[in-house]
């Protein structure tokens, strides 16, 4: 029921241009960071 109401509550609001690149800038850091951590992962490993 819960999550009903989140998505209602999701899709009726309009999310500002602002929050849409807070959004994007914290996938592409996640992103970074997932590499970075895979690459030193590698280093130490080798």
């Amino acid at each position: 029921m819960m999550c009903k109401n989140w998505i209602l509550m999701s899709t009726t609001i309009p999310a500002s241009p602002e929050d849409e690149i807070v959004g994007r800038l914290l996938k592409i850091l996640f992103v970074i960071f997932v590499d970075f951590m895979s690459i030193i992962y590698v280093i130490i490993t080798s």
